[in-house]
């Protein structure tokens, strides 16, 4: 992934005023995890995130095969998720992923 998300119960937590640009390597998603694996929370609650996928995995959340615990995202934080070619989502699992959990509160392109 661009940015690995962490471990299964782990969090990580984008936040702040500033911008983030991040794609997915092979089969991995922008920000979350790798082909076939598991994650942990993803939180964004500031900032103007641009976050795409690889092959088969979303822009924000699982890797193709993968997916995350929980995804939220609110605040002020502003941007787009685009999942790579054969991904059926932008944002959550991968293709061929278990669910997973997703709130959102607001995610205004920017």
């Amino acid at each position: 992934p661009g940015i690995q998300a962490g471990p299964a119960r782990s969090t990580l937590t984008i936040d702040g005023t500033g911008s983030l640009r991040v794609s997915g390597g092979s089969s991995a998603a922008g920000i979350g995890g790798g082909e076939g694996g598991r994650c942990g929370n993803i939180s964004i609650i500031g900032g103007s995130i641009t976050a795409m996928g690889g092959e088969g995995a979303a822009g924000i959340g699982g890797g193709e095969g993968g997916r995350c615990d929980k995804i939220t995202i609110g605040g002020t934080a502003t941007g787009s998720a685009t999942g790579g070619d054969d991904s059926p989502y932008d944002i959550g699992p991968g293709k061929g992923g278990p669910g997973g959990s997703v709130l959102m509160r607001s995610f205004l392109r920017s």
